[in-house]
């Protein structure tokens, strides 16, 4: 087994200074055939994703700066598979699916069927919310080289986007940074400390909301 850890930009909510420059660096195309190096991604990716709770993990989450990521094959969240060089070929205008507007509704997953809400093994601890295209058509390449085209639809294709950012230096963080700025919708809240006092949150909470403030201000460099 070649089970990897994952590269995190936080770590029980203590920043990872050294990691954020990696995570946010476009990853390199992958060429054919296939090098030694690009099967030991495709192993560690697979080794990985067989030890860990996860819906998808791209290779710079585990060290790798190549445009490969493994994700569920399909909306049954059944299987696995490796996705190649992906791309978006056609986002379709009416699939949107908006984030929560205020941390209150996002806490209490008010309405939770028609709001996106998403997690990250590189910022534990953590969820945002922020609009995510439900129908895309991509293209990507397998294992063989073989260059496929399909529409994904649902929690497939928020895999698939969630991922193909990871791969383009962009975070679940800068999506729901973007949105806030740009569409004035977008929430963070904390999760993963129900053992905690009041008190403990509270500042768990505040130290969540202090991490998310210098990632705005780091991902303006």
């Amino acid at each position: 087994m070649a089970y990897k850890k994952i590269v995190k930009i936080w770590d029980d909510l203590v920043i990872c200074k050294s990691n954020i420059d990696f995570l946010t660096s476009k990853t390199n195309v992958v060429k054919f055939p296939l090098t030694k190096y690009d099967k030991k991604i495709i192993k560690d990716l697979k080794d990985t994703a067989d030890r860990i709770d996860c819906a998808g993990i791209a290779a710079n989450q585990i060290g790798h700066n190549k445009r490969i990521f493994i994700g569920y094959s399909d909306n049954s969240l059944e299987s696995y598979k490796i996705y190649i060089n992906p791309l978006i070929i056609l986002k379709y205008q009416n699939s949107i699916v908006p984030g929560y507007k205020n941390e209150i509704d996002h806490y209490n997953r008010e309405d939770y069927e028609n709001h996106i809400y998403e997690g990250c093994l590189s910022l534990p601890n953590a969820e945002f919310s922020f609009p995510r295209y439900h129908k895309i058509k991509v293209q990507y390449q397998t294992e063989d080289g073989k260059n496929c085209t399909e529409t994904l639809e649902q929690f497939h294709s928020q895999i698939f986007q969630h991922e193909l950012d990871h791969l383009d230096g962009k975070t679940i963080a800068h999506r729901c940074i973007e949105s806030i700025k740009n569409r004035k919708e977008g929430t963070i809240i904390l999760v993963g400390y129900k053992e905690k006092s009041r008190e403990q949150l509270q500042k768990k909470i505040k130290t969540l909301h202090n991490n998310f403030q210098y990632l705005k201000d780091y991902f303006k460099r």
